[in-house]
């Protein structure tokens, strides 16, 4: 069984947050995120903070929600949705993927934003020639160009 993780891209802090508790009632009605950061970076108080649909401090707008997407790279990071990860193998230069959810195959992919959106979907066993580099909120261009 994979695990089942989540984080938050916080729009006004410009920082990405593990999730600890997402509440349920036909659609999301509130996130409760660690304020330490993915690293526990941060030495805030409260440690948690939760979003809510109608609070005005703490509002669900502010937030972007990111699923993990089950795998991990050759470094052993986990890979969430709107990670851009890099693929490079004997036959490939190396270049940037942004990882996104495919409505129309029910998964996540690769996308190759340099090559008309091209889709390409990795297993397990195709991780070894990935990893992560930044995720889809911190500036593209010095991403794909870097």
């Amino acid at each position: 069984m994979r695990k089942i993780l989540y984080r938050v891209y916080q729009k006004n802090f410009k920082r990405l947050l593990p999730v600890t508790y997402i509440g349920f009632k036909e659609n999301i009605r509130a996130i409760t995120v660690d304020n330490r950061g993915m690293n526990k970076e941060y030495d805030t108080i409260p440690l948690f903070s939760t979003y809510t649909i109608d609070s005005k401090d703490f509002s669900l707008d502010s937030l972007v929600l990111q699923q993990y997407i089950g795998l991990e790279d050759k470094n052993g990071i986990d890979i969430y949705e709107g990670d851009i990860c890099e693929h490079s193998d004997k036959e490939n230069y190396p270049r940037p993927f942004t990882v996104e959810w495919i409505d129309d195959y029910a998964c996540f992919a690769f996308v190759d934003k340099g090559d008309f959106n091209k889709k390409y979907y990795f297993n397990k066993e195709d991780m070894s020639n990935i990893k992560v580099i930044g995720h889809a909120f911190e500036n593209k261009t010095a991403i794909i160009k870097g």
